[in-house]
């Protein structure tokens, strides 16, 4: 069986008991390691997810019975970035009927899935931004009636104090649901709004500055890697600041329980810049992270929040012509990254 080595799929072999013995150069750009790195190590050094490593003895044990096994492993490359293949493995047999090796062919898939993520999400955006309208029209103007009725009985009748306090509960309902009406409205504006040039930077430091007193409360250390003199982009400044606002609060409430480290980095990529917002706290596991740019979607009981707050976030990057992503590990922490265009662009 030939491999060649300057194939583009990564192509691994190993002995039968999974230690490396040959490795192509498809595989060492894929991941960062030389051969020499993992020539001899045994194939889990490679997979460091628990669920993905019992993936991997399946497909041992799938291969032993003659049958290649294909499927999706999460892996880490040797700069610590985690990436999805789309992997098939097969045994090698001697004229004996026993294994000498094995072997698995992998292609990069990561790219491709977030692609998928991104149009499940734009199309979901699309259908909410019809309903927004909806909404914002056959509930939004009752409200301001009723907002408007309370308050008039406020001012016309003689109210004792207790019922004082009930009709002020109710304005204030009237308020936050005329909130939740505008911040649903964010999903999808067809109308484009004035936009100015952003300083990226700027930005995130007088987030910073105005919420040291709740990162310290909480514990959390601020660390500031901003990359200087970046291009600005073009936006709604305040738009943006509910953005990164919203990731902000999200690390603060991942660590309120054992402090950590807040890391704030900016830096340039391509034709766009990208300001990544990372946390210590107790990470997501693969069924949130499906979940956290749905709409209603929350994590945190109900009082705490309504679950639009990263939806209305995707909306406002979508809308900026940039894109905003995600990883994280249990128990490790999170990373959101939110690319923009360096390009002049009407939002």
């Amino acid at each position: 069986m030939f491999y060649p080595r300057n194939s583009p799929v990564s192509v691994v072999i190993t002995d039968q008991r999974l230690t490396i013995k040959y490795v192509n150069t498809g595989f060492e750009k894929a991941t960062g390691y030389l051969s020499g790195d993992v020539h001899g190590k045994h194939l889990s050094i490679l997979v460091f997810n628990p669920e993905h490593r019992d993936m991997m003895t399946r497909a041992v044990e799938h291969s032993l019975l003659g049958e290649p096994w294909q499927g999706q492993v999460k892996y880490q490359t040797k700069d610590g970035d985690t990436r999805v293949v789309d992997v098939v493995t097969s045994a090698i047999f001697n004229s004996g009927d026993q294994v000498t090796n094995f072997v698995a062919v992998s292609r990069d898939i990561t790219y491709e899935l977030e692609l998928q993520s991104q149009l499940v999400n734009a199309q979901k955006l699309k259908a909410l931004g019809r309903l927004s309208e909806s909404i914002a029209h056959d509930f939004g103007n009752p409200l301001i009636g009723i907002r408007a009725l309370l308050k008039d009985f406020d001012q016309r009748l003689e109210l004792n104090q207790q019922d004082t306090h009930l009709l002020e509960i109710a304005v204030s309902e009237c308020n936050r649901m005329q909130t939740l009406i505008g911040n649903f409205q964010h999903f999808y504006n067809s109308k484009r709004t004035f936009s100015t040039p952003c300083d990226i930077n700027e930005v995130l430091n007088r987030l910073v500055f105005f919420m040291q007193k709740t990162l310290l409360t909480n514990n959390i250390t601020t660390v500031i890697d901003h990359t200087p003199n970046l291009p600005p982009t073009k936006g709604r400044v305040d738009q943006l600041e509910q953005v990164f606002l919203n990731i902000i609060l999200n690390a603060v409430d991942a660590m309120a329980d054992q402090g950590g480290t807040l890391t704030i980095a900016t830096y340039s990529e391509k034709d766009s810049i990208c300001a990544a917002i990372s946390d210590t706290g107790q990470g997501m596991d693969e069924q949130t992270m499906r979940q956290i740019f749905e709409p209603f979607y929350s994590t945190k009981p109900e009082v705490d929040g309504t679950g639009l707050g990263l939806s209305v976030s995707y909306g406002i990057i979508s809308a900026h012509n940039g894109t905003i992503t995600c990883r994280s590990t249990v128990s490790e922490g999170t990373t959101f990254k939110v690319f923009l265009p360096v390009e002049a662009h009407t939002v």
